[in-house]
Order: C-alpha cells, then sequence, then structure tokens
C-alpha cells in the first residue's frame, strides 16, 4: 500500500488550447470562415498532472501562469480533480502560456502556434522555490516544455536527493550528456527515440535498439511508446513489450499524457515497471475513446474497471 506520505511532484507547462476548425486552413494573409471554436486546458505537464491525480496519487504539480483569465481556468481545473497548487508560480510580466490550433475538416491536418508566454519565464528565484517541494516528494514528472536551464537544474538536484526522476522526453529535444545518469526512467514515443538516438523505430526489435542506445547513454530505465504498437520496457535486467489494448480511438490527444501521468501513480503504489505499463496503457487507451486531452484522462475507478474486461491488440 502507498503510504500517506508519499507523493508525486510534477514539473511542466500549462497552455489554454484555443482551436477552431475549418473546411481547409487559410494559407497566408487568407480568410477563412471555420466553426467549432472551443478553449480548453492543454500543456504536457498540467495533462500529465491531472492525469496522475485522477489515476489515485497524491500529486503537486508547479507550473508558472500569467494573472489572467486562462490562469484562473487552469487553477479551477485544479481544484476540481485534487491536485495540490500551493507551490504553483505566476509571472507578473509573462501571459499565461496559449496555442492557437486550426484544424482541417477534410483531411485532419492542424496548424498550431504555441505562444510559451509563462512558461519559459522561470527564473533562479523560481528553482529555489521548487528546491523545497523536490525535497518532500518521491517521484518528479518532468517534461520539456519549461525554461530548458531550470528545467535541467532541477532534475539534477532531485538527483542528487535520490528522488526518482521520469523525463518525458517531449517535445523532443537536445539534452546534455550529462543528464542522462541523473535519469531514473525517460518515456519516448517513437519518434522521439529515433531523434534522441538515430534509430528508426518502426518495431519491437528496433525499440529494442533504441532503449539500448539510452541505457548507453547512462539512464537506468526506458518505455517507448509504441502507439497502437504498446510499450516496450527496458533495463539492465528486463527486456518486456507491453501491447496495447483494442479500443476504438475518437481522439489521440493527451493520450501519452495520460499514459505518463497514470505511469507516475502507478509506479508511487509500488508496481514494477511492466504492471505500471499495463495500468498507464488502460489510462491511455480510455483517453482515446474520447476528445480532448486532460479532460480525457480516466480515474482510477475507470482503469480498474477496464483491466478486468479490456482485451489486448493480437
Amino acid at each position: 500500500m502507498m503510504g500517506k506520505d508519499k507523493r508525486i511532484l510534477v514539473i511542466g507547462s500549462y497552455n489554454a488550447d484555443l482551436t477552431a476548425r475549418a473546411k481547409r486552413i487559410p494559407g497566408p494573409g487568407e480568410t477563412v470562415l471555420g466553426h467549432g471554436f472551443a478553449v480548453t486546458n492543454g500543456g504536457k505537464g498540467s495533462n500529465q498532472a491531472v492525469a496522475c491525480a485522477k489515476a489515485g496519487a497524491a500529486c503537486t504539480f508547479i507550473a508558472k501562469l500569467g494573472h489572467d483569465t486562462f490562469g484562473d481556468m487552469a487553477m479551477e481545473m485544479y481544484r476540481s480533480v485534487g491536485l495540490d497548487t500551493s507551490g504553483m508560480l505566476f509571472s507578473d510580466t509573462e501571459p499565461t502560456g496559449a496555442a492557437l490550433i486550426m484544424v482541417s475538416d477534410t483531411t485532419a491536418d492542424n496548424c498550431i502556434l504555441v505562444s510559451s508566454g509563462s512558461n519559459l519565464s522561470f527564473d533562479k528565484d523560481d528553482e529555489e522555490k521548487i528546491k523545497g517541494y523536490i525535497d518532500t516528494s518521491d517521484i518528479i514528472l518532468f517534461q520539456l516544455e519549461i525554461t530548458p536551464e531550470v528545467n535541467f537544474s532541477l532534475m539534477r538536484y532531485a538527483h542528487e536527493k535520490g528522488k526518482r526522476v521520469i523525463l518525458n522526453t517531449a517535445p523532443a529535444g537536445e539534452l546534455p550528456d550529462d543528464l542522462y545518469p541523473a535519469l531514473f526512467l525517460v518515456t519516448p514515443n517513437e519518434h522521439e527515440a529515433a531523434l534522441m538516438t538515430g534509430i528508426e523505430v518502426t518495431d519491437i526489435p528496433s525499440a529494442d535498439r533504441a532503449c539500448k542506445a539510452l541505457l548507453d547513454k547512462g539512464v537506468k530505465n526506458v518505455i517507448i511508446t509504441l502507439g497502437s504498437m504498446g510499450a516496450y520496457i527496458k533495463n539492465g535486467e528486463i527486456s518486456c513489450h507491453v501491447p496495447a489494448f483494442r479500443v476504438e480511438a475518437v481522439d489521440t490527444t493527451g493520450a501519452g499524457d495520460a499514459f505518463n501521468g497514470a505511469l507516475a501513480a502507478a509506479l508511487l503504489k509500488g508496481m514494477d515497471l511492466p504492471e505500471a505499463s499495463r495500468f498507464a496503457s488502460a489510462a491511455a487507451a480510455i483517453s482515446v475513446t474520447r476528445p480532448g486531452a486532460a479532460v480525457s484522462s480516466p480515474y482510477i475507478e475507470e482503469i480498474d474497471k477496464f483491466l478486468t474486461e479490456a482485451c489486448y491488440v493480437c
């Protein structure tokens, strides 16, 4: 059983997603009439923290928001799912991050402009405030959407303090070579793994080779998510394929975030990597049957029920 004092800290981004649809995406200088405008909660860190809390873990989320309507919208969501936001940071100069998303009804292609705003305004003072929360947490979950220098420094600090550092390497980017040994677990998808290792990941054998390349860099554990093929796990002792579950997908937005949040929750409960990956895969499978990102991640009761009824993809 998970002790009452055990908790997860997610450090990452929040973006308000402003989405509209049209028959086609406009070209430069062109105006096209659209429909279906919606403002929803996004950002990888935020999505993963919400997924973690809904999966039953005690979770603290630290992002940096602006003093504006979008920041208020984020805080309301966090209250609704029981996230601890006592360490939330606010910028006095930058607006809350936002993503402007245009989607084509005809092709389903999209065009996204991200204005990172307060997500890239983390500074040394913020870093010092966050360290206190790292000290009292057990698992620290990171992504790559906030100020890189602060992000990497906090990963190193968490490692020095003996914490389990999980990095979801999204969006894909360069990592300092000395950072890899500080990482308990990395969770790239197949595209991110290919960019990190130079190995194209198209099947289980190539996933195994990419995992080995990351382990050789100093990472202790690797899980590569493979979409409909499931996930592949590798460390110094095991190499394991976790198949995907059979579901009718409606919207894959946020599936990776649902996986990472639920994975951290499962590890905090004491599950081993294969068991935790199966739990996380169930959360991701449920999420793709619903539209949206944070809103689509399931509660623990839904995950447990799904696991008693689900079928794997053959």
